[in-house]
C-alpha cells in the first residue's frame, strides 16, 4: 500500500516537474524574442538618430540664418525710419 502511494506522489511530482520544464522552456523562448525585439528597437533608433542629425541643421547653421534674417530686417527697418522722417520733414 505504501508502495503505491509513493508511486502516486511520485507520478505527481514528474507531471508537475514535466509542466514546470515546459513553462521554463516556454517563458525562456518569450525572453529571447523580447531580447531581440529589444535590439531591433535599439538598431533603429540608433538609425532614427543618425538620420535626424544629418537632415537637421545645427545650431551654428540656425544662428546663421537668423543673423542673416536679423540684418535684412534691420536694413528694412532704417528705410522705413528714412522714410517716414523725410515725410515728417516735409510737412505730409
Amino acid at each position: 500500500m505504501t508502495e503505491i502511494i509513493m508511486g502516486i506522489i511520485g507520478a505527481v511530482l514528474a507531471l508537475i516537474g514535466f509542466f514546470l520544464r515546459q513553462k521554463d522552456e516556454q517563458q525562456q523562448g518569450q525572453i529571447k524574442m523580447l531580447f531581440e525585439k529589444h535590439e531591433e528597437d535599439a538598431q533603429r533608433l540608433a538609425n532614427l538618430e543618425l538620420q535626424i542629425a544629418r537632415e537637421h541643421p545645427n545650431r551654428n547653421a540656425i544662428r546663421e540664418m537668423f543673423g542673416d534674417f536679423k540684418a535684412h530686417m534691420d536694413e528694412r527697418f532704417d528705410r522705413l525710419e528714412q522714410a517716414v522722417g523725410v515725410e515728417r520733414r516735409n510737412g505730409k
